[in-house]
């Protein structure tokens, strides 16, 4: 794959990491912000 795509450095990985340290959500790729904002939102509001 690399050959026929170089140069090929692979996705982004983004970890939404919950008040008790464990991972609660895992992106792999491009996300948007608003995506972001809401789910961070949501663990906040989880007490």
């Amino acid at each position: 794959m690399q050959d026929a795509f170089s140069p090929l450095w692979g996705l982004p990985n983004t970890f939404l990491i919950g008040r008790d340290g464990k991972i609660c959500k895992k992106h792999t790729g491009f996300a948007a912000k608003e995506q972001f904002e809401r789910e961070i939102k949501a663990l906040l509001a989880k007490r």
